[in-house]
Formats: C-alpha cells, structure tokens, sequence
C-alpha cells in the first residue's frame, strides 16, 4: 500500500507535497514541537474526496525528516515512538 523506500516531501508553508503515492492535492500540517516525541497532525483529502487525517511524530535529522503516523479519527492513535510492525496501523 505505501512505498517501503525514502521518497521527497516538498514543504511549503504548512503544506506537505510527497512526490509519491497517490495522486493528491497536499495536506497540511499542524506540528507541537512541547512534546516528546515531537507530534505532527496532517489533514488533507483523499483521491476521491474523503477527509483524511494522520496523526505523527517526527523527528529532523540533518536534512532528512521522519514522521511516524497513522491514519484516524482518534488522536488517541498517535504513535508513541517510531516503530511499525505486522500488527501496527503505523507508518514511517
């Protein structure tokens, strides 16, 4: 479903435009650099209009960003560090 290799963001403002994946418009982003880890919160809409939210943490290292996220209604679903694995909703 998503790409397991790196891929660009392009950030403008508070707008994130991935360069791979679906064809979408881009999402924008809210970020709350007090917390530990660093949480992200995207919105934005899916190819055939739906709302879609992904709750994250992030993390800057040099010039490449990672973000940790899931998709969901629930802020409770934020990922609490960045791991994935079989069972997880989660992304990196």
């Amino acid at each position: 479903k998503f790409p397991r290799d790196e891929f660009i963001v392009r950030i403008e403002g508070n707008k994130l435009f991935p360069s791979k994946g679906e064809k979408k418009g881009p999402m924008t982003f809210t970020t709350d650099d007090s917390k530990d880890p660093k949480q992200i919160t995207m919105t934005g809409k899916k190819p055939d209009g739906r709302p879609e939210i992904g709750y994250g943490i992030y993390k800057i290292d040099g010039d490449k960003l990672l973000i940790c996220a899931v998709e969901s209604d629930k802020k409770d679903d934020r990922p609490k560090e960045f791991k994935t694995g079989p069972d997880s909703k989660a992304m990196i």
